[in-house]
Order: structure tokens, then sequence, then C-alpha cells
């Protein structure tokens, strides 16, 4: 890597005579400078800490859907008392409609 001068790195451009001045390497020719540099053993990395990576919120549906299927599962559950139900009381109405349609 030939030798750069520092304002070659900034981010920012400089003024330069009363004029601004676009830095001389773009940013990936920065990084990949920067990585030559690393390569070659011309300066040492301090040792970094990791953060975390952000969680990932997903859809909402799929936030959801344990909730949902469990409730699912109960409702599944209560089914055959229900159909139960709703046969038996289907069999008194017909059966008092039969007495009433008699007399």
């Amino acid at each position: 890597v030939e030798a750069q001068p520092r304002r070659a790195f900034q981010r920012e451009p400089w003024v330069e005579g009363g004029r601004v001045m676009a830095p001389r390497l773009s940013r990936r020719k920065q990084a990949h400078a920067i990585k030559d540099a690393i390569r070659a053993g011309e300066f040492q990395l301090e040792p970094t800490v990791m953060t975390d990576p952000p969680k990932f919120k997903g859809h909402k549906r799929e936030r959801d859907r344990p909730l949902r299927q469990a409730a699912i599962q109960q409702k599944m559950a209560e089914m055959p008392k229900l159909i139960a139900d709703y046969r038996q009381a289907r069999r008194e109405k017909l059966e008092k409609r039969r007495l009433d349609e008699r007399f």
C-alpha cells in the first residue's frame, strides 16, 4: 500500500486554497487500503468487544402464532362437548315442536 496522506482518509471534504476538495480515495478504496495494511502487518487492530446483534422482531403473525395455535388446540378439545350440546338442544327443540303440533 502506498503511503497516503492522512487527509485522504477523512470522511468529510476539506478546504484547500479556498475550495472544497473531495477525498482522494473513495470509501471502497479506503476500505481496501486499510485491509491490505492490516494483512501486511503495518498496523495492528486493538481487540474490540462485539455487541449483540439486534433482535429480529419478525412479523406480528409469526410472533402471535404459538398463542393462536394454543387457543385453537384448546377450542378443538372443547369441540366434541359443544357438538353434543348442540345436538341435544336440537333434539329437544324438535321433540317439543312435534308435541306442540299434535295438540
